[in-house]
């Protein structure tokens, strides 16, 4: 593991005992405070050193298929 790489996984491990919850993950399909399902489609939890939680997702629509994107910070 390199430097940059241990960082951010050190970032990830801060978000995630100082903000709980689960962890959002490229990939990962969750549902929105929305109520909505969504697909996490990129972000990070770490970004420059600093913690980020910067996501963006596509709803998952009825048919299967993915909405638009949309982005915000993590919830």
């Amino acid at each position: 593991m390199n430097n940059e790489e241990r960082i951010r996984e050190e970032c990830r491990e801060l978000t995630r005992k100082i903000l709980g919850g689960p962890r959002l993950e490229v990939g990962q399909a969750v549902t929105h405070p929305s109520g909505r399902k969504v697909k996490i489609t990129r972000g990070n939890d770490c970004c420059n050193g600093r913690v980020s939680n910067f996501f963006y997702w596509r709803e998952i629509l009825s048919d299967g298929e993915l909405g638009p994107e949309e982005c915000g910070y993590g919830w």
